[in-house]
């Protein structure tokens, strides 16, 4: 005689009884979850913050960079300043002497 399979009664499916069973645990899971991404936030919103405190742009090599382009910047100005007036030195003295060449010139030619 042939054997008849026996079919296991039908009942809720399991999905469903492990989410109304577990709604509470449900609820306590997320809080943590949310209470966990707000500790986390807020540490590193602190430590973003210390961090930035103590930030010295003193000691950075970019500020030696800006102070040395500031330093070049101010000695190439020093010198075209100083040449300009090297430049307008030199006309007035040819001026001078073209005006002592034309004076004694003119003093000689006189009798």
């Amino acid at each position: 005689m042939p054997r008849k399979k026996s079919t296991p009664k039908k009942s809720e499916p399991v999905s469903q009884m492990i989410y109304v069973s577990n709604e509470p645990a449900r609820k306590w899971m997320w809080l943590l979850v949310a209470i966990f991404v707000i500790l986390i936030a807020a540490l590193w919103g602190w430590s973003f913050k210390v961090r930035l405190a103590s930030f010295s742009w003193q000691n950075t090599p970019e500020n030696k960079l800006v102070e040395k382009s500031q330093n070049d910047w101010d000695e190439l100005f020093r010198e075209a300043e100083a040449n300009q007036n090297k430049t307008i030195l030199e006309e007035q003295v040819k001026n001078l002497i073209k005006q002592i060449s034309v004076t004694s010139t003119i003093n000689s030619a006189t009798p």
